[in-house]
């Protein structure tokens, strides 16, 4: 058992060294790829909340919030 989790570890650590290496904007869009349109648009909104402080003023129509909502 331990060498197996040794190995799943030493797996892991690979990975992680492979994806330090890859443009943190290729990573999101390949990850992004497989999402259904509901987690993009809330990762969207997450986006936007987490450069709140660069945005002077955000108007997110009710029709705009809608057809989102209906996708």
């Amino acid at each position: 058992r331990r060498s197996m989790a040794d190995t799943k570890a030493y797996e892991s650590e690979v990975l992680m060294k492979v994806f330090e290496k890859i443009d943190k904007d290729v990573l999101t869009a390949l990850l992004l790829s497989g999402m259904d349109s509901g987690k993009m648009i809330a990762k969207a909104f997450g986006d936007l909340a987490s450069n709140s402080e660069k945005i002077g003023n955000l108007n997110i129509s009710p029709d705009l919030l809608e057809s989102l909502m209906k996708r």
